[in-house]
């Protein structure tokens, strides 16, 4: 379903004016100071199951969990925890609820858990924002096979099918099946996001969304969205591409409201100051290279 702009925002729009109000507000960092004094989690939820000793193994990261009340639950197995969570945002003037699952990039001990969960939930589409190894210390497990390769996670499994690679990103075709259904998954890689750190290149990063708004299957499943710990970059995927749909459909954007939204349903959500300035960069300058520059 594609994801492209809209080819008009009426500068009087709620779009455009709240792009403009964005601008100003990051002119004298009143935006940055309004993020920093957001809460990280929502503060109603629990997250009691990834703290419970026999799941502690399967976080990459003792402090980032899943709450109980949206995270992903593995129907097929007595042990149904996965360090992932159910984030869906909804673009008030259209039927669009953006479906993610985000999820922290499986360990060794997690893969065969990972591939259950997207062939349960029916997830066609993944989003990889890090590199399996940054500064030396490992980020993600390598959870697909290399070329002429296949890989057995329990019941399923994994085919190499095709790879492409551009400046920013891979795109590659991965088969998953088990022993009745065979499925194509299309997994999306971008390749130059540091590790709390932001792109250099905004604009290769906006590219990247579009594209993966373009190629995905259907908005019916959700789309799995993961980094290293699954709250930093896939936040500001999950934020970026929620605020251009905004843009679409000629709604508000403010960005603080959407992080907020998100991270009432999996919390640290965008996880410092640098990627929320990037997030507001990156849709500043979509707006604009539109031709919708507010003035």
């Amino acid at each position: 379903m594609s994801r492209a702009l809209a080819t008009t925002i009426d500068h009087s729009s709620e779009a455009a004016l709240s792009i403009h109000r964005l601008k100003l507000l990051m002119k004298d960092t009143e935006a940055v100071n309004i993020y920093r004094n957001l809460p990280s989690h929502n503060k109603c939820y629990i997250c009691t199951e990834g703290r419970k000793e026999n799941n502690r193994e399967k976080n990459r990261y003792n402090d980032i969990l899943p709450y109980d009340e949206t995270r992903v639950k593995l129907k097929s197995q007595r042990l149904d925890y996965i360090n992932a969570s159910y984030v869906d945002m909804n673009i008030s003037k259209s039927e669009i609820i953006n479906r993610y699952i985000c999820a922290q990039g499986p360990l060794a001990n997690t893969a065969a858990e990972f591939w259950q969960m997207i062939w349960e939930q029916k997830c066609l589409d993944i989003v990889m924002l890090t590199s399996l190894v940054e500064n030396g210390v490992n980020k993600c497990y390598k959870y697909w096979p290399d070329e002429n390769k296949q890989m057995q996670f329990k019941n399923l499994q994994v085919h190499y099918c095709s790879e492409t690679v551009e400046e920013h990103y891979f795109f590659r075709n991965i088969i998953l099946t088990d022993s009745k259904e065979t499925r194509v998954i299309h997994h999306f890689q971008y390749k130059k996001w540091p590790d709390h750190g932001v792109p250099d290149d905004d604009n290769g990063f906006y590219n990247f969304v579009k594209f993966v708004g373009m190629s995905r299957y259907t908005p019916a499943y959700p789309t799995l969205v993961h980094c290293s710990a699954g709250v930093g970059r896939t936040g500001c995927f999950v934020a970026i591409e929620t605020a251009l749909d905004k843009l679409r459909y000629s709604e508000k954007v403010d960005i603080i409201a959407i992080i907020k939204e998100m991270r009432d349903q999996r919390g640290l959500l965008v996880q410092n100051p640098v990627q929320f300035r990037f997030i507001c960069k990156t849709i500043i300058s979509a707006f604009e290279s539109n031709g919708k520059s507010v003035k």
